[in-house]
């Protein structure tokens, strides 16, 4: 997605929407996110010497509960605010994240791919109330209720229990 330094500063600033493709947007792993293209809408204006871009991104996030593996289908609304200069940056604007470009034109792929990564969800859940999977035979227990001995003990006891059992023979 390229945007014009002289289409903005000509126009008095311009409207673009666009599809982006995320170049990962494919998981390679079965825990990472699968990302739809990216609905771009966004807003170029020149101010000054900066250039500023912003807008929002659309885009649909699946990625698998973290305790039951369904997939979690998230639909995300991110809004996209970016200022750029042509000319050598103050340390003030260093700070402030003002991105400098050179020539006429320039790329916001890199900055929506980013903008997409840091909006996904680090650790998604089907449901606040997920029950995960059985840690001993592995079904759902949001769809199943498993037979499986739930009681957990600490197995620094075992030498504990062991002695009461002694004296219950």
């Amino acid at each position: 997605m390229i945007i014009s330094w002289t289409r903005a500063q000509s126009q008095g600033g311009y409207d673009l929407a666009q599809e982006v493709v995320i170049a990962h947007g494919q998981p390679s792993r079965p825990t990472d996110p699968l990302i739809d293209p990216v609905q771009v809408r966004v807003h170029a204006q020149v101010e000054g010497e900066q250039c500023i871009v912003q807008g929002e991104l659309i885009t649909r996030v699946t990625q698998p509960c973290i305790r039951c593996l369904t997939d979690v289908f998230e639909t995300s609304h991110i809004p996209f605010r970016e200022v750029f200069s042509r000319t050598s940056l103050t340390r003030e604007q260093e700070e402030s994240d003002v991105v400098q470009v050179q020539g006429e034109e320039f790329s916001l792929t890199p900055l929506v791919e980013q903008a997409i990564y840091l909006s996904i969800h680090p650790q998604p859940l089907c449901d606040a109330n997920c029950k995960g999977l059985c840690p001993h035979c592995g079904v759902n227990r949001n769809d199943t209720i498993c037979s499986c001995d739930q009681q957990v003990t600490d197995p620094r006891l075992d030498a504990l229990a062991a002695f009461f059992e002694d004296q219950d023979d």
